[in-house]
């Protein structure tokens, strides 16, 4: 897909979600309550208002354009795999309002939105790193070696080395919130 057609998309998607919004905001409470009523589908479809406190409700079609477009960004990634997708939803549903309103135009408004997803999505991102038991062979020396990417440890180092890694990662994380969220930090 190119940079053009990926724009395209994502303009009609943004417009997909304006529109979504504007349906239910125009509403009276009874007109609201007789639409829910007769599209039992929006439901729970939402983004977060203006001021960042609660919802706003949206249709069914412009939730499905936030997940379309945040499949699309993550997609576009350099490295996919370091981003989810619902993560990346939630960024869009927080930020869409608060770009709508404070860009008057839809380019800048629809990148400052998938821009404020993307740092969203990084708030809550995680370095992981795998630990497996494996006895390759029986000796203690040297305490690791690598092969590419991938750090051998001996089972005599493997509790000192690993213990120390998880000090640091505990005492270089600022943002304890997210890890502990996560059940990293304790």
């Amino acid at each position: 897909m190119t940079a053009q057609e990926k724009l395209e998309l994502d303009l009609r998607d943004f417009w997909r979600i304006h529109d979504g919004i504007a349906v239910y905001a125009k509403l009276s409470v009874e007109e609201f309550r007789t639409r829910i009523e007769t599209h039992r589908e929006d439901l729970f479809c939402d983004v977060i208002n203006y001021a960042g406190n609660g919802p706003l409700q949206c249709t069914r079609d412009a939730h499905n354009a936030i997940v379309s477009l945040a499949e699309r960004l993550c997609d576009s990634m350099p490295v996919p795999e370091d981003y989810s997708v619902e993560e990346l939803v939630e960024g869009i549903r927080k930020h869409v309002v608060r770009s709508i309103v404070e860009e008057k135009q839809d380019e800048p408004a629809l990148s400052r939105m998938l821009s404020d997803a993307v740092s969203e999505a990084e708030k809550l991102h995680l370095e992981c790193t795998y630990h497996f038991p494996c006895v390759i062979v029986p000796y203690e020396e040297p305490a690791q070696f690598r092969i590419g990417i991938v750090t051998f440890t001996s089972a005599k180092a493997f509790p000192e080395t690993f213990g120390s890694y998880i000090q640091r990662y505990l005492q270089a994380n600022s943002n304890t919130e997210y890890g502990t969220r996560r059940g990293c930090a304790t």
